[in-house]
């Protein structure tokens, strides 16, 4: 009896302990899942070094993780942000300075702006200027690392008018969601942008599929861009229709 009753206290630590090294791991994957990766060299190398998957295989370049919000936002313009794209951008690339252990910035790579602005990009991304005010920019409050949306006014042609006549329909509509700034201006990083604080031009990522739609419909819409800013945990893509006198009657 005494066997059997040490045989049940032991499975009920034991069921205990796995109930809390369970929880343990769930709260460790949410908080993977709420911060931004980034890779982490843990030694020095020296100019001319490779990038190499050596690195990788032996734990020297590794991913560590930051909150998400705005405190980190301007990492993505300095730090190599941890992607399948981003690793093999990296990896067989030449560094052109000493590095010493920490996260792999992108001038190990290049010292000029333009370039390191480009490589923080997703490969399969484009860079695309587009111009805005004051009004059109919230005020100016969009600054590098802010997510938008796009949104236009323009008139397009219905068909089925009386006299065989076709009328021109006045439409706002959002024709982007979820859209990073890079730059504002020629402004990458937002200490940079507090001592500014104004610009004529925003610069986004976009795919090749939203640039021509936004290229079109910079010719198209009247009064250009309205630029929303989002709030920084907000990347939901969601249906919103279009709106015209017809929505407001």
């Amino acid at each position: 009896m005494k066997n059997a009753k040490w045989v049940l206290i032991i499975g009920i630590v034991l069921g205990l302990l796995t109930v809390v090294l369970l929880y343990f791991h769930i709260d460790s994957i949410q908080q993977k899942q709420q911060s931004e990766a980034y890779f982490y060299i843990g030694k020095a190398l020296p100019e001319g070094a490779i990038i190499s998957q050596e690195l990788w295989d032996n734990d020297v370049l590794k991913v560590v993780y930051f909150p998400a919000g705005d405190d980190f936002d301007s990492l993505d313009q300095v730090a190599v942000k941890a992607s399948d794209e981003s690793f093999t951008w990296i990896i067989g690339k030449r560094v052109v300075k000493d590095i010493k252990r920490g996260l792999l910035r992108y001038d190990y790579f290049t010292d000029e702006p333009v370039q390191r602005l480009a490589a923080g990009i997703q490969l399969k991304n484009r860079l695309m200027t587009i111009p805005v005010n004051q009004i059109s920019a919230a005020g100016f409050f969009i600054e590098p690392g802010s997510r938008v949306d796009i949104v236009a006014t323009y008139q397009f042609a219905e068909n089925g008018n009386k006299g065989g006549m076709q009328e021109k329909k006045r439409v706002t509509k959002i024709i982007q969601q979820n859209v990073r700034v890079l730059a504002v201006g020629n402004i990458t990083t937002r200490g940079a942008y507090l001592e500014t604080g104004q610009y004529s031009t925003v610069t986004i990522e976009v795919t090749p599929e939203q640039a021509e739609i936004l290229v079109f419909a910079m010719g198209e819409a009247e009064g250009g861009f309205t630029l929303l800013l989002r709030h920084p945990a907000n990347q939901e893509i969601q249906p919103v229709p279009s709106v015209s006198w017809d929505s407001i009657k």
